[in-house]
C-alpha cells in the first residue's frame, strides 16, 4: 500500500488551489508597500495537501517570478521515493529527536541556507551560533535588497519539542523575518507555537470568504482521481462521503475496493504519522471519540470505558496522561471551547468503524446518546445543548437502521447494578421546541 504519493506537478490540481497561490503571489508582489505582514501561515488539519501546496508553490509558481529566490525546507520525514532539489532540504531526523540539543536544528538550518548559491553566507564549523547568525543575516540583507528571498519552513508545527523552536526563532526566523525583502511560510498542523517576534506573531491575514487549503469538492475528487488513482474502484462521491474532500485521505481511500478496505487503509495511513510506540494506545482512545462532534474532558472517560466495556475504573490522572497524549499527537485540537479531533482523522476513524467494527461503533453511539440523555436531566440549564447532542447521536444509529431502544440492552450488559436499574424503564427525553 502507498501511504504517501511523492510530489508529481502532473498529479496536482493546481485549478483547486489557485486562491492559496494567488495570496502568496498578492503578498510578494505588495513587498516594498508599507505595513505589510511578511508571513503566511498554512495552519491545516491532517490530510489537507500542505506540502503539495509547498512544493507547488516552491518548484511551480515562484520560478516564474525573476526576481524571486525559494527555499524549502521541510521538517517532516518525506514520502518514499522522494527527491529533494538543489534548494530543498530534508532536516536531520537526529536533530529533531527529544534529547537532540536545540543548537543543532538551528545550526543545521542556518548553514544549509547560507551555503546556497544565491546567498552564500560566511561560514564555519566552528564559529558561535550568534556569529552564524549575524554572517548569514548580513548575506540576505546585502543580497536581497532588489530581490526577493521566500522561505519556506514545511511541518514546522509539528516538532514538539518547542526549545528547539524558540532557539530557531532567536537565531534564524526572527532575524531573517525582520528582513524587508523576506518572505516567510510556516505550515503545519497542531498547536500553534507562540512566537515572540512580531514579524511572526502577525500572520497575513486571509479575504473573508476565503478557506485555506480547503477540502475538494465531489467533481475535484473525480479530476485527483483521474490524475493520481485511475484505476480506483469506488467512486468520487462515495470517497467524498467517507473522507471529506481531504486530498492525501481522498488518494488513501482510492486504494480501497469497498467501503470498509478504504476506510481500514484510511486509517492506516492517517496513524502513520504517531510514533510507533504509541500509535496503538493512540489510535483506540481517538476511536472511542471518533463518533463525538465535539467534546470535553468530561466526555472522555465515559467513552473509554465504554469503549473497554469497563466503568469507573479510570482515574483523573490517567485521563489527563491520555488526553495530553491525544493533543501531542497534533490529531486533536481545542475550537469553539471543545476538543476536536481533525475532521479528516474523525471522519475516517468514525467510518472505519461503521464498516469494519459495526458492534463497536453502535456501542459508542449508545453510550454517547444515554450519556447525553442522562445529563439532559442532571443539568437542566444546559437541558436543549444535551437534548440537541443526544439527538445526533439518535440520528446516527437510526441511518444505519439501529432502534435506539436496544441501546439499554447494551447499557444493562456494561453498566453497574446501581446504574442499570436507573435505566431498564428509561424514557428517552425529547427536545421540543
Amino acid at each position: 500500500m502507498e501511504l504517501r504519493l511523492p510530489f508529481d506537478p502532473a498529479k496536482f490540481l493546481a485549478a483547486t488551489r489557485a486562491d492559496d497561490t494567488q495570496y502568496v503571489q498578492q503578498v510578494i508582489q505588495n513587498i516594498d508597500l508599507p505595513d505589510k505582514p511578511r508571513t503566511i501561515v498554512f495552519h491545516e488539519e491532517i490530510g489537507s495537501g500542505k506540502t503539495w501546496l509547498m512544493l507547488h508553490l516552491h518548484r511551480e509558481v515562484l520560478p516564474q517570478d525573476p526576481r524571486v529566490t525559494s527555499l524549502c525546507l521541510s521538517l517532516a520525514e518525506p514520502p518514499a521515493g522522494f527527491v529533494p532539489q538543489s534548494n530543498e532540504h530534508i532536516v536531520n531526523p537526529a536533530h529533531l529527536a527529544e534529547n537532540a540539543s536545540p543548537d543543532a536544528l538551528a545550526r543545521e538550518l542556518i548553514e544549509w541556507i547560507g551555503k546556497q548559491d544565491s546567498i552564500s553566507a560566511s561560514t564555519s564549523r566552528d564559529a558561535d551560533l550568534g556569529d552564524q547568525t549575524g554572517w548569514l543575516v548580513t548575506a540576505v540583507k546585502e543580497k536581497f535588497q532588489d530581490r526577493i528571498l521566500v522561505l519556506i519552513f514545511d511541518s514546522i508545527f509539528e516538532v514538539a519539542d518547542w526549545t528547539k523552536l524558540a532557539k530557531l526563532e532567536n537565531a534564524l526566523l526572527a532575524p531573517l523575518a525582520a528582513l524587508p525583502h523576506v518572505v516567510t511560510i510556516l505550515t503545519g498542523r497542531g498547536k500553534l507555537y507562540p512566537w515572540e517576534s512580531p514579524y511572526l506573531r502577525v500572520n497575513v491575514v486571509f479575504p473573508k470568504g476565503f478557506v485555506p487549503l480547503r477540502p475538494f469538492e465531489v467533481s475535484e475528487v473525480a479530476e485527483q482521481l483521474k490524475a493520481q488513482k485511475p484505476d480506483a474502484i469506488l467512486d468520487a462521491e462515495t470517497i467524498h462521503k467517507l473522507g471529506g474532500g481531504y486530498p492525501w485521505v481522498n488518494y488513501l481511500l482510492a486504494q480501497g475496493r469497498n467501503e470498509a478496505e478504504a476506510t481500514s487503509k484510511a486509517r492506516e495511513g492517517l496513524l502513520s504519522v504517531i510514533d510507533e510506540k504509541i500509535r496503538g494506545d493512540v489510535a483506540r482512545d481517538l476511536e472511542a471519540l471518533s463518533v463525538l462532534d465535539g467534546f470535553r474532558e468530561s466526555e472522555m472517560p465515559k467513552m473509554w470505558e465504554a469503549d473497554s466495556q469497563v466503568r469507573h475504573t479510570i482515574s483523573n490522572e490517567q485521563v489527563q496522561r491520555r488526553r495530553k497524549q491525544l493533543l501531542d499527537s497534533y490529531l486533536m485540537h481545542w475550537h469553539d471551547k471543545r476538543f476536536q479531533i481533525d475532521d479528516p482523522m474523525r471522519r475516517v476513524l468514525e467510518n472505519y468503524l461503521r464498516t469494519n467494527e459495526p458492534l463497536r461503533w453502535r456501542n459508542l453511539h449508545c453510550r454517547a446518546y444515554l450519556l447525553y440523555q442522562e445529563w439532559a436531566t442532571e443539568f437542566q440549564q444546559s437541558r436543549r445543548v444535551f437534548l440537541e447532542r443526544a439527538e445526533f447521536h439518535a440520528q446516527a444509529l437510526r441511518r444505519a437502521n439501529f432502534d435506539i431502544d436496544d441501546c439499554i440492552n447494551f447499557e444493562s450488559k456494561v453498566e453497574s447494578s446501581t446504574y442499570t436499574n436507573r435505566i431498564v424503564n428509561h424514557n428517552p427525553l425529547v427536545l421540543t421546541t
